[in-house]
C-alpha cells in the first residue's frame, strides 16, 4: 500500500463520521500522515429588510455556532485520535 501523507476526515459530529475520524487516526498514526479533521460551519441566513423584524443578533449567532463547533472538534478529536498522531489540525 502507498503511504498516506495527508488524510482528511470529514465531520459533522455523529456517531458514523467518529468512526471515521479514529480510523482516519489509525491511518495518520501508521504512515506517520498529517491528518485535517473538517467541521463545516454554515452561514446564518441574512433576512432582508422588510421580512421579519427581529433583535436577533446573527454576528453573535454565528459566533456562538463556530465556537461550540471548535469545542466539540477539540473534545472529539482528544478522545478518539492515537496519541502518537503527530500532525494534527483541526479545520
Amino acid at each position: 500500500m502507498l503511504p498516506f501523507k495527508n488524510i482528511l476526515s470529514p465531520t459533522d459530529f455523529s456517531e458514523p463520521s467518529y468512526k471515521a475520524i479514529k480510523f482516519a487516526g489509525e491511518l495518520a498514526a501508521h504512515f506517520r500522515s498529517k491528518l485535517v479533521v473538517l467541521h463545516v460551519v454554515a452561514l446564518t441566513p441574512v433576512l432582508r429588510s422588510g421580512e421579519v423584524p427581529t433583535t436577533f443578533d446573527i454576528k453573535d449567532f454565528q459566533q456562538r455556532l463556530e465556537e461550540d463547533a471548535w469545542k466539540q472538534l477539540n473534545e472529539v478529536t482528544d478522545k478518539l485520535l492515537p496519541k502518537d498522531v503527530k500532525d494534527f489540525a483541526p479545520v
